[in-house]
């Protein structure tokens, strides 16, 4: 690891006074924007809303920009066709694939259907596969357990979505038994990644994995340990909602951590940044 740093704090007065975590940050031209979910209250449930912050740097420092219209939960968001998108769970529409022009005003495009006997979808992350945009998420069977997560994928292409397929399930290894999602795909050179937040049973603590695709095309894991364990800085307890920027031969994992184990709220959720070297032969 190259450097480690927080990026953004709970701030007291704002929309994220609480909780700053869900990070997806995308560079458009000289631009970076972080996409992020806020909560204000000290709640089980928390009370959430969308925020963006932009910087110069990928670096950062990020300013919150007080412009952002819509009162949804941050997906995963990227550039496709010279616009933002973003497949995200709305407080209203439920799980939706949305697109804005400059990244604060948003219109719906079509809802994302649940696969057949996966009732649960979350985690949203996008990334433009051609003239495909493929949205890779957590899926669960049960709507009234959090455990048993996986993660899947499916294509939005010509206006339609594709089958799901599923990739990985929840592991035999202690730190990953209980559920799995978030994912958070991504490139270096020869190599096709992808970070992952793994929930332990029982004690619900939560960390990154890393996992490559294979010469099959299925996923496989990388490690017997985390990729991202706990400990960091801005929030010890856990570490969880990877999103990566790959720039020249730097990997930027941003990602929350927080205080608490909490799954929906209340953490002392905060967004901080790892960046990773990429070396020939890794």
């Amino acid at each position: 690891m190259v450097t480690q740093r927080p990026l953004l704090l709970p701030r007291p007065g704002t929309f994220y006074s609480v909780d700053a975590l869900n990070p997806d940050v995308v560079r458009r031209g000289r631009t970076y924007y972080m996409f992020f979910s806020g909560n204000r209250e000290h709640s089980p449930a928390g009370l959430w809303r969308t925020g963006v912050a932009t910087s110069r740097s990928p670096l950062g420092p990020f300013r919150v920009h007080p412009g952002l219209r819509g009162a949804f939960l941050n997906g995963g968001t990227t550039l496709w066709r010279g616009q933002f998108w973003q497949a995200t769970t709305h407080y209203k529409y439920g799980t939706v694939l949305m697109s804005s022009r400059n990244g604060l005003r948003w219109r719906r495009v079509a809802p994302i259907p649940a696969p057949p006997g996966w009732p649960v979808m979350a985690d949203f992350y996008l990334r433009p596969r051609g003239s495909a945009l493929r949205a890779y998420m957590l899926v669960r069977t049960n709507p009234t357990t959090s455990s048993g997560g996986n993660i899947a994928s499916m294509d939005w292409i010509d206006g339609k979505w594709s089958r799901f397929k599923a990739l990985l399930p929840p592991g035999p290894l202690p730190w990953e038994n209980l559920d799995l999602g978030e994912p958070a795909v991504f490139s270096v050179p020869g190599r096709e990644l992808m970070l992952y937040t793994a929930t332990a049973a029982p004690e619900g603590t939560r960390t990154i994995g890393l996992a490559r695709r294979a010469a099959s095309g299925s996923w496989v894991r990388c490690a017997k340990r985390p990729f991202i364990g706990t400990g960091a800085p801005w929030g010890e307890a856990i570490s969880i909602d990877p999103s990566v920027l790959v720039e020249g031969n730097r990997v930027y994992v941003y990602y929350g951590a927080g205080s608490g184990k909490s799954l929906a709220s209340d953490l002392g959720g905060a967004i901080g940044l790892n960046v990773y070297r990429v070396k020939n032969g890794d």
